[in-house]
């Protein structure tokens, strides 16, 4: 019933949209109330929020709620309309719209390895990323999200000969600028894409055979850098704060700067989003 209630509003919104007539939102309650006003916070399956004539807020459960409807307004008079996204992204639109520079944080881990053709048997290694970002509102169907973070990508090779196994794993560290953009897709899911600039900022390799290790710094002289590639992947909102993130980094540069070799980095990276 909450997910039917949930495609309704979905629905009444891109026919709104679509065809650009102005409507009072309207809702019906099980105890035989009605409401009208302007839909101005909607959290599928949790709450909704009607701005009534003379600006009072009223809150309604979805349990309270019957069914929404729409009533066309005989006036040329534009109202903001607001959306039925994700919770975190219906909060991002309606702080966005006034103006306001929404701001955040951003915590997790990548599982990055070497791509291309002159890369062999290599595993993923294990590193974080940790860094902040902005909001930007181009309209109600797109934001755009600049990140900067400090980013561990590399990657781990292997190789076993005469029962004994080499292991060579790379740590390398990068301030990454990022421009992702938010695309809604339904409910609190949200499409994310967009490019990325990574600068090196140092790193190490670690060596391990026959029971010794050895470890050394991978000189700046030796990386290619900035590092560019893209993003892709997408959020899912628990909160109207908080959000997983789960995207894909393919590299388009190779980081081998004294050669012709094609390796390149890649990386799933996961991470816990936070509006302040």
């Amino acid at each position: 019933m909450r997910l039917g209630i949930s495609l309704i509003v979905c629905l009444l919104f891109c026919q709104v949209f679509l065809f650009g007539t102005d409507y009072l939102d309207v809702i019906y309650l099980k105890n035989g109330d009605v409401a009208k006003g302007m839909i101005v916070e909607n959290v599928p399956n949790d709450y909704v929020k009607l701005e009534i004539p003379g600006g009072t807020i009223l809150t309604f459960k979805y349990s309270e709620i019957e069914r929404f409807a729409k009533e066309k307004i005989e006036t040329s008079t534009k109202t903001n309309k607001q959306s039925t996204y994700s919770p975190s992204f219906a909060k991002l639109l309606d702080q966005l719209n006034t103006g306001e520079i929404q701001k955040g944080i951003k915590a997790g881990i990548n599982m990055g390895k070497f791509i291309g053709d002159d890369v062999e048997d290599n595993k993923y290694s294990l590193g974080f990323a940790l860094g902040g970002f902005l909001l930007l509102s181009l309209n109600e169907q797109f934001i755009i999200r600049p990140e900067l973070l400090y980013t561990q990508r590399g990657s781990k090779y292997e190789e076993s000969e005469h029962g004994e196994t080499y292991t060579a794993t790379y740590e390398m560290n990068y301030l990454d600028c990022n421009i992702i953009g938010i695309i809604p897709i339904q409910n609190n899911i949200n499409l994310t894409v967009g490019p990325s600039l990574g600068f090196y900022l140092g790193g190490k390799v670690k060596e391990e055979y026959d029971g010794e290790s050895y470890s050394g710094d991978i000189d700046e002289d030796l990386v290619e850098s900035p590092d560019f590639g893209l993003f892709l992947g997408g959020t899912y909102g628990i909160s109207p704060n908080v959000e997983i993130e789960l995207r894909y980094y393919i590299g388009l540069r190779s980081v081998d700067k004294l050669s012709d070799d094609d390796i390149r980095h890649s990386a799933f990276q996961l991470t816990i989003n936070y509006s302040l």
